[in-house]
């Protein structure tokens, strides 16, 4: 698993949808991102559950990229945690890079931390 910290946000927040456990509080929390996943090695077309965990002062979004050009984004609004589960299946055998991103609003601006995983898909499955 890989983390990186980026100084400004590059993510673009296409759905609203409530994914924050909790809102703001006032209370600082360090920016912290977990991306997993329900099976490290798959089949094509087998379904893997994605789950992302965020922390922050100010969460703006969320966002997992699954290494295959498809990817989901949700917007925080403001929350101090999210937590998010996504379920995905490739076409296609290979070894795939997943990466979940949180980008957070704090006094210095928008951070954007990521953290990423590696899913193997093997010959034909479910498709």
């Amino acid at each position: 698993m890989k983390k990186e910290i980026l100084g400004a946000a590059a993510l673009a927040l296409g759905t609203t949808l409530a994914a924050c456990s909790e809102s703001s509080t006032g209370a600082t929390r360090p920016l912290e991102v977990v991306l997993t996943a329900s099976a490290a090695t798959a089949a094509v077309g087998d379904s893997i559950d994605f789950v992302l965990s965020a922390q922050g002062a100010l969460l703006q979004g969320v966002a997992i990229e699954f290494g295959d050009g498809a990817a989901d984004t949700t917007a925080a609004e403001g929350a101090v945690t999210a937590r998010i589960t996504r379920r995905h299946a490739y076409s296609a055998a290979g070894t795939y890079s997943a990466i979940g991103t949180a980008v957070d609003g704090t006094n210095l601006g928008l951070m954007e931390i990521k953290d990423t995983l590696e899913v193997v898909i093997t010959g034909a499955g479910g498709f």
